[in-house]
């Protein structure tokens, strides 16, 4: 994805998450939202302290360190992850207001680094908890985490909320890069195959995974061959089903997930996305 578009996406997905979050009443925040054990002030509070992981990662990066934060780099991850468990408690006792302002802070400080990443050393780095990765991908990373908390809030205030209209084609393409990370499946060899994902909507998406010998893989159409199975869908339900958040049924009795080829397999790879 070009860089500079998917800017152009974050700010306006950015935009309008915030002016939903400044018109909720301040009692919202503490109901349920749709990640299962957060509160709706959880997920602001999640975002904010990912957009602060985030940025530091593209400053550093940038900088040529691609490595850990420096309390993780001295101390380990768990120390790391400690720290961020104490700040998320703190800030569970603060209002509404506060915690936007922490956001507000935070994706700031976000998006001046990401400003930076067209001018960066061809190659450069950022560090994510799953290792390093290239700038443009936390980048996506971010889209990624904003679009699908946006929903996970906005679903539990509205049954039948989707991601949004103007993320969905450029979520959908941050998908392929995360499939692994909630797949169960992977050693299973019942399921081991070419799967074929068409997306479809405003910018149609195909995806070629093919699953086996304890990995699940996107790779060139050609080099997949002929797919065992083949998956018609959209990018809300692509996105719904490989991070957990919905299963595969409620999809396919509205039609936005049909399968075609050979039916174990295509049951089995919709149900192996167990986590995320």
């Amino acid at each position: 994805m070009d860089v500079q578009a998917v800017r152009g996406v974050i700010s306006d997905l950015d935009r309008a998450f915030v002016g939903d979050m400044q018109a909720l009443p301040a009692t919202t925040f503490q109901q349920p939202s749709d990640c299962d054990g957060w509160t709706i002030g959880a997920a602001v509070i999640h975002l904010a302290q990912v957009a602060e992981m985030l940025g530091d990662s593209v400053m550093r990066g940038r900088a040529g360190d691609p490595g850990p934060p420096p309390l993780a780099a001295t101390e380990g991850l768990l120390a790391w992850r400690a720290a961020r468990t104490a700040r998320q408690q703190l800030a569970m006792t603060q209002t509404p207001p506060e915690l936007l302002a922490w956001y507000a802070t935070a994706t700031a400080a976000l998006s001046a680094a990401l400003d930076g990443i067209s001018s960066a050393t061809p190659g450069a780095q950022g560090w994510h908890p799953v290792g390093p990765r290239p700038l443009a991908w936390i980048q996506d990373q971010w889209l990624f985490e904003l679009a699908l908390h946006d929903w996970d809030i906005r679903v539990a205030l509205d049954p039948n909320a989707e991601i949004r209209t103007e993320a969905q084609a450029t979520f959908a393409r941050t998908l392929p890069d995360r499939l692994g990370r909630g797949f169960s499946g992977a050693d299973d060899a019942a399921l081991a195959g070419t799967y074929r994902v068409e997306v479809q909507g405003s910018e149609p998406l195909v995806v070629t995974i093919t699953v086996g010998s304890g990995a699940v893989d996107v790779v060139d159409a050609a080099a997949g061959g002929t797919p065992d199975v083949t998956v018609h869908t959209d990018p809300t339900a692509f996105g719904l089903v490989v991070t957990n958040r919905r299963p595969v049924e409620q999809f396919q009795g509205a039609g936005r997930w049909e399968a075609s080829g050979d039916a174990a397999k295509a049951d089995g790879f919709a149900r192996a996305f167990t986590s995320y």
